[in-house]
């Protein structure tokens, strides 16, 4: 994993649904729930500065501060559905390849 993936796998381990609302709100976390049972999250970029992921037609970037501070390309402004899906997705994700390695 780049040093990026490791900050960031990191900081999505202490994430709940909690922390997740306090981001955006309960009915957005409740949407990306939702749409994580209809989509996958994949790495398609791993940078020193970057990690970039993709969620159904969107694409979303994420730097070592996690969530708070990611980008989608929709239109929606500030964290949107697609944020909190793509870095709860992503948090399975390095939960999984975690477990695997110990």
């Amino acid at each position: 994993m780049s040093s990026v993936l490791d900050q960031l796998g990191a900081l999505l381990a202490r994430f709940d649904d909690d922390s997740y609302a306090a981001l955006a709100n309960r009915g957005l976390v409740r949407r990306a729930r939702k749409d994580l049972e209809q989509q996958r999250v994949d790495i398609v970029e791993q940078g020193a500065a970057q990690v970039v992921v993709s969620f159904g037609a969107q694409r979303i970037r994420f730097d070592h501060r996690g969530p708070a501070h990611a980008q989608c390309d929709c239109p929606a402004s500030g964290i949107c559905q697609h944020i909190l899906a793509a870095a709860m997705g992503l948090q399975q994700t390095l939960d999984r390849k975690s477990t695997r390695l110990n």
